[in-house]
């Protein structure tokens, strides 16, 4: 499953929440419109797909689960969406 963690509603109102998206191969992308992307995490065929597709991604060949933040989440996030 992927993870994806993020702000949501930053903007004309003021007010944000931290909301939690997840997704599996296969599914329709969640919608990342107005979201600030802060995390996102891959396991089993999710982190395959993703290191697969970003070929410089970092992470390790050991690790079952893979966390990414920041720059690298937004990046990972708003690529799957095409």
């Amino acid at each position: 499953m992927l993870y994806i963690v993020g702000i949501e509603g930053i903007g004309e109102t003021g007010k944000t929440q931290v909301i939690e998206l997840s997704w599996h191969v296969g599914e329709n992308i969640p919608s990342l419109r107005d979201v600030d992307v802060t995390e996102v995490q891959a396991d089993s065929e999710e982190l395959i797909y993703i290191i697969n597709l970003f070929k410089n991604l970092p992470h390790t060949d050991k690790r079952l689960v893979v966390r990414w933040f920041g720059d690298m989440a937004k990046f990972i996030a708003h690529n799957l969406e095409r």
